[in-house]
């Protein structure tokens, strides 16, 4: 029986009402978009509003929740510049379909309505309209045999499609469900059903968990077992590898051939030139009845060890290190310059070093020569001899120095101090100066007997008779020194 229009108003809704595209499940688009329109031709046709039009998407916000929420039905009404909407969701259940369809107007849900119809294009085209009256109006359709409506708050969720669709947030504030004790019934057996095979799931579910986490666990111990027994027989292995090791040593200790190295006594500073080597190797090999003599190498000047161990030879055991110890005692050759007052000085000399035994400190001996130009007092001069003249004395010097040797051994700072004394520094006289200097400076070593020497100092010399060696002289006063040299290392 086709519904037509048969509750007009006496005057239009003012405003313009849009039309959501309904939520779905089940069904095609394209079929959905047909009822969509054909709820929209039925609001068109009763006049109720100025306009009437099917909005060309569904909102993003739109979802089953929405579709009960003022606040969001709301802003999809501001957002399309309309006074009204209409919508809803449809579901396939069987052989029919499932409508929830509501009603918003001045800010607020006006009416819900949940109804069913076969899932036939005529019987929708004839009853749709109908249904839509009824929620505008609140007034049911008169008809003959109408359908029973289904009390769509019992449909499982699930049978919805898009976003968070579920009926069971859809409230129905009056809803006649009086005669549908028998579909209410079937469809409780099939919810228990569900309920009954989600929790036969979840206990599958749970029972695989754990018989996961019992093999993992298993897994997990049986892997940390195999790995103690592996580190065990590692260890195990090294134990037995060491003990081989040694068992071989000994035993390649004790047949190692033998080597005798003969180092030339003669010149320390070329050591490596004059010695030699000889080896003799001693043939052990038992089961050649032939006896035959001692092989005897050529020399060599290479020293030789027992395979790479640790002792060394008899010459690198005897031979001075320059980069694990000192020497026994240097000779340092220098020249340099220095100042007295007026007096700039010249100067050149040599100084012997002993070591102590076992400490890095030197005990120092030199002697150096001081020349200098000067200006001889008038009442010192002799007959015929210029007032300027070249004039030399003699300082010797007594002390001490610390030597420090760097990672490499290739650089040795050291510093120190020593006791000065100048004789003969007035002539004809028998007057001795005395004075005192700190000293410090670095060797750089060139070969294991050679090193490049820069010294410094800084010292004090006192004697009555400076003033008889020059005019404008005083008693006493300091005197820095910088020279550099040569040194001889034995």
């Amino acid at each position: 029986m086709l519904f037509l229009s048969t509750v007009m108003f006496n005057t239009a809704f003012a405003g313009d009402m849009a039309v959501v595209p309904l939520l779905s499940k089940g069904l095609e688009s394209a079929k959905v978009i047909q009822m969509t329109n054909l709820m929209s031709a039925e609001l068109d046709f009763s006049g109720q509003y100025d306009f009437v039009d099917v909005l060309e998407s569904k909102p993003s916000t739109l979802t089953s929740k929405c579709l009960n929420s003022n606040s969001c039905l709301r802003e999809i009404a501001n957002s399309n510049n309309v006074d009204a909407l209409l919508a809803g969701a449809v579901a396939k259940v069987g052989s029919q379909l499932d409508f929830y369809v509501v009603y918003f107007d001045n800010n607020m849900i006006v009416r819900k309505l949940a109804f069913s119809l076969e899932n036939k294009s005529s019987v929708i085209a004839d009853e749709m309209g109908g249904y839509i009256q009824e929620v505008l109006t609140g007034v049911k359709p008169q008809k003959e045999d109408a359908m029973e409506r289904p009390n769509l708050e019992t449909t499982s969720s699930n049978e919805l499609l898009g976003d968070d669709l579920s009926l069971d947030d859809l409230s129905m504030d009056s809803f006649d469900s009086s005669g549908l004790a028998d579909q209410e019934s079937q469809k409780a057996e099939e919810e228990a059903r569900r309920r009954a095979e989600e929790e036969a799931r979840r206990r599958a579910e749970e029972e695989a968990r754990r018989a996961e986490e019992e093999a993992r666990r298993r897994a997990e111990e049986e892997a940390r077992r195999r790995a103690e027994a592996e580190i065990a027989r590692i260890k195990a292995e090294e134990a037995k590898q060491a003990s081989n090791n040694s068992e071989d040593e000994d035993l390649e200790l004790l047949f190692k051939p033998s080597t005798v190295e003969l180092v030339n006594e003669g010149s320390e500073t070329n050591s490596n030139q004059n010695s030699y080597e000889e080896e003799y190797t001693m043939d052990l090999n038992f089961d050649d009845n032939s006896k035959s003599p001692p092989k005897r190498n050529k020399p060599s000047k290479k020293t030789s060890s027992y395979d790479n161990y640790s002792s060394s030879s008899y010459s690198e055991t005897t031979k001075k290190s320059r980069d694990n110890d000192f020497a026994a005692a240097t000779i340092a050759l220098r020249f340099g310059s220095s100042k007295f007052q007026a007096l700039n000085f010249v100067t050149y000399g040599g100084e012997v070093s002993y070591y102590i035994k076992g400490t890095p400190v030197s005990i120092n001996l030199g002697a150096e020569g001081y020349a200098t130009k000067r200006i001889i007092p008038e009442e010192l001069l002799e007959e015929g001899e210029p007032p300027v003249q070249w004039n030399i004395i003699l300082p010797i010097n007594l002390g001490a120095c610390a030597h420090f040797k760097s990672a490499s051994g290739a650089i040795t700072p050291y510093a120190g101090a020593d006791f000065m004394i100048i004789p003969g520094y007035v002539r004809n006289t028998q007057g001795v100066a005395t004075g005192f200097r700190a000293r410090g400076g670095v060797d750089f070593g060139i070969a294991d007997n050679l090193s490049f020497n820069l010294n410094t100092s800084l010292g004090l010399w006192s004697g009555d008779g400076f003033q008889y060696v020059q005019q404008d002289l005083t008693a006493s006063s300091f005197i820095p020194q910088i020279s550099a040299g040569t040194v001889f290392i034995f």
